[in-house]
């Protein structure tokens, strides 16, 4: 017969590994290749829980990217730069069911997008069915020909943006006119139609204008790796310093 101290330790050592076991979560990484002549790809996937799904794919400075994902309500997805780490990094961009992401890309290399639930539904190991859509234009979008006379070269896509307080950003077109030395006008439509044009210069921005008018607005920016936070008054907009400087 067993002392219970010894009886305990047994337990102890037999329990311990099986819920080591369960505390991982399983992170399956999986590379995307566009066929030949295509740049799109679709991809089926599922996982449950607090596990994900890495999709890992390369681009070039100042291509557009688009992510879009369907399927359980509870699907999100987040967009890492090259070099990013996903639970370490900013993400690039993010999005859910129903919120797809376009972004112009910051860098040249693999980029990252993660496939994940939310905690709440994670904690209850719900599992999650997901269709994911990937697109990268076959051209760098922002790059104008390297030959090409400068000044003024001229570039467009999309970045995200937010008029209001609280309002989740959504892509939004903008053209940019180059200067040189980092001078660059930015123009942005949102969703509604309004214009917003946000002024740089040697590289920092300065001013912005409206269209209609509406005053004279503050511009704040920060600046984390390659991309720009810029602030005018409550509107929020992130651009890549390639939409700046060029790819």
């Amino acid at each position: 017969m067993l002392s219970m101290p010894r009886a305990f330790l047994l337990f102890v050592l037999v329990a311990v590994p099986a819920l080591s076991v369960h505390a991982v979560d399983k992170v399956t990484t999986i590379p995307v290749h566009f066929t030949k002549g295509s740049h799109s790809a679709t991809v089926k996937g599922s996982f449950a829980g607090y596990d994900a799904v890495h999709y890992t794919l390369a681009a070039r400075t100042g291509q557009s990217m688009t992510v879009k994902i369907s399927g359980s309500s509870n699907a999100n997805f987040n967009v890492f730069a090259p070099g990013d780490q996903p639970g370490q990094s900013t993400a690039l961009g993010r999005g859910y069911v129903g919120g797809d992401w376009t972004g112009i890309l910051p860098a040249n290399g693999t980029y990252t997008v993660q496939v994940f639930q939310m905690r709440a539904s994670a904690r209850r190991g719900e599992k999650v069915a997901f269709t994911l859509q990937l697109a990268i234009d076959g051209a760098a979008n922002m790059a104008t020909d390297a030959t090409a006379a400068r000044p003024n070269p001229h570039a467009s896509g999309t970045l995200p943006c937010a008029r209001y307080p609280g309002q989740p950003t959504t892509p939004c077109p903008f053209t940019v006119t180059r200067g040189t030395g980092g001078d660059a006008t930015v123009t942005v439509t949102h969703p509604q139609g309004f214009k917003r044009t946000i002024v740089f210069e040697h590289g920092q921005p300065t001013r912005a204008e409206a269209d209609p008018p509406d005053g004279t607005a503050t511009v704040s920016a920060s600046k984390e790796s390659d991309l720009f936070f810029v602030r005018v008054g409550q509107e929020r907009y992130e651009i890549p310093e390639a939409v700046v400087f060029g790819g």
